[in-house]
């Protein structure tokens, strides 16, 4: 199987494919995580939303979605603990019927997770505990909050630790490998394709007996590829993704008590929209906004963060809060693409052959003529559940014999006995990261900081030490800078400027490792500079 896409879905068909025994490769045409998948507000969560929506709608199908997204979040905390944590949220009321309101509404999904006996029920809190948790709201008409219980996560890393795993069982995992043409067989079935590594412009060609588009925003790109693939072209299909960019900010932690681990939810801003604020590494994550894109979304898209959105995120928190929140407060932003899908394609049953859709409440798989399968849409939360119905779909379609996956419970590299892990070092914010991102590999990383000296810090008041970019070059597929201060250290989205500083020392580690001549070291320093100054501030 050759499954086109990095990102939360594609490494999650890889995982499910390689356990189910089949051999799988991987391609991504930039890094990791490197779209969507690290550019959200880091919550793994049902859908308190959905859930709203259910209850004014009496939508059953609704309802079931969002429980079997609760039982997805249940899988982040089982299979990567080291990533992953329950984090309580609360929602302010400024009337009695809110109160009311969202605690009935968050009851509900607290039985509905199932898992609310293990981290915590719905509660009402007062006022004043209220402005203790959050000492920044205002108080004019505050009648207290509700606190309930989602999960938070660190995206890429574990987009990384899916990846890994998927390797460790077989599978053969390649980033910044681009697609630039579908193969077809004898029976005009899609049956490979030729690659362009980017790193080296060196070209390759990858056959395979199936293959899947797990491509997220691009989804329509590979699908017209697979329209225009042989001598023998199709008629091109409707687009079905309508993408929309979305833009968080990190902000300076003064919103919240500076230990906070407590979110906070506004179920409904003067727009009507949703802002989260939830405390990150040091940081509060703020938004998010939700724009819909003009033009097609193309291989050299950068979703950049767009100066009004950043101020609309600043005034909507200004609304509900006294402090003084200004731009010199941002720390850095992001934008990232939503890949939201129009509607199925339309099913021409006239011949067996045409393409079919199987349309979720949130995401759906599309077989096409030549039978490439595309898994679109979907969210973080139920990327292991997506994952598992592409490759069921596979499957059918490959009339091979079936058989169950196995990641349900397949505990993620990095995640056996993390919490045994023995790191000697004084430092404890240092000791705490180290754990938090690497899990029992954590070892292997201060190993490396032994051996070579490299137990300094890659930024001041930062746990990130120099030993991590060589490790994350060995172990981790990190290729260039932006690989490293983006998608293995999530700098970049914490602190820009901070990891700006931190370019000229991490393209040195990496040239010394890989072996760069000055020239690459100029290019890649050039390249990692430009790339993470995309998050405005």
């Amino acid at each position: 199987m050759l499954v086109i896409g990095g990102g939360a879905t594609g490494t999650g068909v890889a995982l499910d494919a390689t356990s189910r025994g089949l051999k799988v490769c991987l391609v991504e045409m930039n890094d990791f995580a490197s779209g969507t998948s690290s550019r959200a507000t880091k919550m793994a969560h049902g859908g308190v939303r959905y859930l709203a929506r259910a209850v004014e709608n009496l939508d059953i199908g609704e309802l079931e979605f969002v429980q079997d997204s609760l039982r997805e979040r249940r899988h982040f905390f089982l299979v990567a603990p080291h990533l992953s944590t329950p984090l309580p949220l609360i929602t302010p009321c400024f009337n009695y019927f809110e109160v009311a309101k969202n605690f009935a509404g968050l009851t509900l999904y607290d039985l509905l997770s199932g898992t609310a006996a293990r981290i915590g029920f719905a509660q009402y809190v007062s006022v004043s505990e209220t402005l203790k948790i959050s000492p920044g709201l205002k108080p004019e008409g505050l009648r207290g909050s509700i606190r309930y219980f989602d999960g938070i996560f660190n995206d890429a890393r574990l987009c990384m630790s899916v990846a890994l795993t998927a390797s460790a069982l077989g599978a053969c995992t390649l980033n910044h490998m681009r697609v630039d043409e579908l193969l077809l067989d004898d029976a005009s079935l899609i049956n490979g394709a030729k690659v362009t590594d980017q790193l080296t412009g060196e070209k390759y060609t990858i056959k395979s007996k199936s293959i899947v588009n797990a491509t997220g925003y691009f989804s329509d790109t590979i699908r017209r590829l697979d329209d225009s693939a042989g001598t023998d072209k199709l008629e091109p299909r409707p687009e079905i993704m309508k993408p929309s960019a979305g833009v968080h900010i990190a902000l300076d932690n003064k919103l919240f008590t500076p230990d906070s681990r407590t979110g906070v939810l506004f179920s409904k801003t003067k727009d009507g929209r949703v802002m989260y604020l939830v405390p990150y590494e040091g940081v509060t994550i703020a938004g998010t906004t939700d724009i819909p894109l003009k033009g097609e979304v193309t291989n050299s898209t950068l979703a950049v963060p767009d100066e009004e959105q950043i101020d609309f995120i600043l005034d909507m928190i200004k609304e509900f809060y006294k402090v003084d929140v200004k731009r010199s407060d941002v720390k850095s932003s992001w934008a990232g693409f939503r890949p939201l899908v129009v509607a199925a394609p339309t099913v021409d049953s006239g011949n067996g052959q045409s393409s079919t859709a199987v349309m979720s409440r949130d995401h759906f798989i599309e077989v096409s003529k030549r039978q490439m399968v595309s898994i679109t849409g979907g969210k973080w939360t139920t990327f292991r559940r997506m994952a598992e119905e592409t490759v069921d779909m596979v499957y059918k379609v490959k009339n091979l014999p079936f058989k169950r996956s196995q990641t349900s419970k397949l505990v993620l590299v990095g995640a056996q006995k993390y919490d045994q892990v023995k790191i000697n070092c004084e430092d404890q914010k240092v000791v705490d990261h180290l754990k938090h991102y690497y899990g029992d590999r954590a070892e292997k990383v201060t190993q490396i900081a032994d051996q070579l000296g490299l137990w300094n810090k890659l930024a001041l008041d930062m746990p990130y030490i120099e030993a991590e970019v060589i490790y994350q070059v060995r172990s981790e597929m990190a290729c260039k800078a932006s690989d490293v201060l983006a998608y293995r250290t999530s700098l970049m989205f914490l602190d820009r400027e901070k990891a700006l500083n931190a370019v000229p020392r991490v393209v040195e580690l990496m040239a010394k490792e890989l072996k760069w001549s000055e020239a690459q070291k100029q290019e890649e320093l050039q390249k990692g500079i430009q790339y993470i100054s995309t998050c405005t501030i």
